[in-house]
């Protein structure tokens, strides 16, 4: 399942959307099958990833809101606020900013609370376009700036190993979890 989503980010990297959703729906179908909750939502995920970038929002929105479902149910902060995150930005693409702001700044407060810094920055820059959208010139003024602190920090060699450490960390934590449940 995992190596099929792997793939999948290739093919959608490549701009090929057909190869893409064909290795993410296999990918649900396994983890499905086995009952991989990390491994349904992170494909969920990515097929909703598919339908935005085609601009077909409300099939996007039905695949990112059950990826979070299941992102709450496991308590995966990140994974929450990556979801609504992209919730938002496909209300702020479809021109509903008080919807995207409200889910942004849900997203933002989440990735603040756990120091994602990539989700902060995603979530900033999603405010800063619905804020500028509505002329809130401050508080876009605001994100703006958030948004580019945390891309600067990102880019910033030394920042860009500690954030790969906390992945990997993460994704340790998260399987010795999963190992000592099973």
């Amino acid at each position: 399942s995992v190596s099929l989503v792997n793939l999948g980010i290739v093919f959608d990297w490549q701009g090929n959307n057909d190869k893409a959703l064909e290795c993410y729906n296999r990918s649900l179908t396994i983890a499905e099958e086995y009952g991989e909750k990390d491994d349904i939502a992170f494909a969920l995920f990515n097929i909703g990833g598919i339908y935005g970038n085609q601009n077909d929002f409300e099939r996007a929105r039905g695949y990112f809101n059950r990826s979070l479902e299941l992102r709450e149910d496991m308590g995966d902060k990140r994974g929450i606020a990556k979801c609504l995150t992209d919730i938002g930005t496909t209300y702020q693409k479809k021109n509903n900013h008080q919807e995207a702001i409200k889910l942004a700044s849900n997203a933002l407060e989440i990735a603040q609370s756990v120091g994602s810094v990539s989700q902060i920055s995603e979530a900033s820059q999603t405010l800063y376009l619905s804020f500028s959208a509505l002329d809130e010139n401050r508080k876009a003024l605001e994100m703006y700036e958030l948004h580019i602190q945390m891309r600067d920090s990102i880019m910033s060699e030394d920042n860009q190993r500690e954030v790969i450490r906390q992945e990997y960390k993460y994704d340790y934590e998260k399987q010795a979890l999963a190992d000592s449940i099973t």
